[in-house]
């Protein structure tokens, strides 16, 4: 799940975050045609769900599932920031994939932002500190996904047999 720039601006990039990986579970449950039981998330706190959550720090170094999420998330992002290297090499999202190294944030000095990538207006053109949020708010587009959805009507996963453990999912977030 993402959330975008204007959606970092409006709510921050915590609740962003919390509202990304909310949109990636809903997602998943979308695929499934059912809830999972659990959602596994990397961090100290978990978005408001449906379904039972828990908050792991440092997630990804204990939870298989919560690892396998954060690779996929890092190989979409690192994909999303090949395509607007393509499409704008002066921005050089291919050497620093979006990261506020001092590269991006020359970049943004130089060129003004990207009108395909917009960081959040509130740290982009002009910012004097890292923008918490340059890693994960550039997209290859702009269009903001809105933050109110339609409650989903998604039955609970039921367990095919006896002694079977719930299924959980990590969660990773791309806001």
């Amino acid at each position: 799940g993402e959330a975008s720039p204007l959606e970092i601006d409006q709510i921050n990039i915590l609740q962003a975050t919390m509202l990304a990986m909310r949109r990636a579970i809903e997602d998943l449950a979308n695929r499934l045609g059912a809830w999972p039981d659990k959602a596994l998330i990397d961090g100290n706190r978990c978005p408001e769900l449906p379904i039972a959550a828990e908050a792991i720090v440092k997630g990804d170094a204990k939870e298989p599932a919560i690892s396998a999420a954060s690779i996929v998330a890092k190989v979409t992002r690192d994909r999303q920031m090949m395509s607007l290297h393509e499409r704008h090499p002066e921005y050089g999202f291919a050497q620093h994939m979006g990261y506020p190294t001092e590269a991006h944030f020359a970049a943004l000095k130089q060129y003004g932002a990207c009108v395909n990538c917009i960081c959040p207006r509130s740290t982009a053109v002009g910012a004097t500190t890292p923008c918490p949020g340059c890693s994960r708010c550039c997209r290859a587009s702009n269009t903001p996904t809105s933050s109110r959805r339609a409650p989903l009507n998604i039955p609970r996963r039921r367990h095919a047999g006896r002694g079977m453990a719930p299924r959980a999912y990590g969660a990773s977030s791309t806001a």
